[in-house]
């Protein structure tokens, strides 16, 4: 029976109970969910054009990764966005990416720029092809 508790114990202090993840077909219903106003997604990289949203967090560090697919016209504006030099990136920490999502974006250009507004670094890669968007912090 000690094992069983000690177990049960261990695998509760395994767990990651702050951390949410979210996904939205589009814009709309994000905007529904009131996903915008929570601010895990910087102002400045929101479009109406949004589609297939995902967004995971972590409240305990702070941290987030959110990735969609824009419209080229939408992506080219992020683009303008972006600072002009290329950065080493990060991966976000204690943030598990679905695998699919960041096979994709190990093969993708990253890049790196500070909010004008805040201190943050926003870690994002941009997928040309698939017109989708990844961003981290």
């Amino acid at each position: 029976m000690k094992k069983v508790i000690l177990i049960f114990m261990i695998s509760i202090l395994a767990c990651d109970f702050d951390q949410n993840e979210r996904k939205y077909k589009t814009y709309e219903e994000a905007k529904l969910d009131n996903l915008f106003e929570k601010g895990w997604i910087p102002k400045e990289l929101i479009y109406k054009s949004m589609s297939n949203i995902i967004v995971k967090s972590n409240l305990d560090l702070n941290t987030c990764f959110f990735a969609y697919n824009l419209s080229a016209k939408d992506l080219e504006d992020i683009k303008g966005k972006i600072a002009s030099g290329q950065l080493k990136y990060k991966k976000p920490e204690r943030i598990d990416i679905p695998k699919s999502e960041m096979k994709q974006i190990d093969k993708l250009d990253k890049y790196s720029f500070v909010l004008l507004n805040k201190t943050d670094t926003i870690q994002i890669a941009i997928d040309n092809n698939e017109d989708r968007f990844y961003g981290w912090y």
